[in-house]
C-alpha cells in the first residue's frame, strides 16, 4: 500500500497539460525501451561452479 506516501494535505496544483495525440507520438518516439525479459546478472562473478554431489562416487573415478 501506498498509505505512508499519503500526507493528510489537499494539493493545490493544477492538473498536467493534456497532450494531443501528435504531440504524444513525438515524445514518445525519441525514448529507447528494449522490451521482453531481462537477463538476471549474477552479483559476484565466482570462478567456481555448483558441480553434483554426485560426481563423488567411485563410479566416476
Amino acid at each position: 500500500r501506498e498509505t505512508d506516501k499519503f500526507n493528510g494535505f489537499e494539493e493545490d496544483r493544477d492538473a498536467p497539460i493534456r497532450l494531443s495525440g501528435v504531440e504524444l507520438f513525438n515524445r514518445t518516439t525519441t525514448t529507447n525501451k528494449e522490451f521482453g525479459k531481462m537477463v538476471k546478472r549474477s552479483l559476484v562473478d565466482s570462478p567456481y561452479s555448483k558441480r553434483s554431489i554426485l560426481f563423488n562416487l567411485p563410479y566416476w573415478e
